[in-house]
């Protein structure tokens, strides 16, 4: 199971990077995860909760912030493939989170 999201975060570059910093090591710390161009994000979780625990402390992260940050986050997923033009071997990793096991 996985989900994708997209974020947008407007701040200064040293906010925006410590904002991007927290929602990598903290929001979504404990999970398999690939960061694919700017804040495009592919989550591996192992139930529907995990998608809400994610939703919960997003939710909860922006709301705090002085920053505007906005997020959109796709349905739980199960199998299935991204498609795209990245650079080369950056596929691996995807596949590998969205793996249908």
């Amino acid at each position: 199971m996985h989900f994708a999201i997209t974020v947008e975060i407007i701040a200064n570059d040293q906010r925006r990077i410590a904002i991007e910093n927290h929602i990598w090591n903290n929001i979504l710390g404990r999970h398999k995860r690939a960061r694919r161009m700017t804040n495009f994000y592919v989550v591996q979780i192992f139930d529907e909760q995990d998608w809400h625990t994610v939703k919960t402390a997003f939710t909860n992260y922006v709301n705090s912030q002085t920053e505007t940050i906005r997020f959109v986050m796709s349905p739980v997923m199960i199998g299935g493939r991204y498609d795209g033009v990245l650079p080369q071997g950056s596929w691996d990793y995807i596949n590998e989170i969205t793996e249908d096991r």
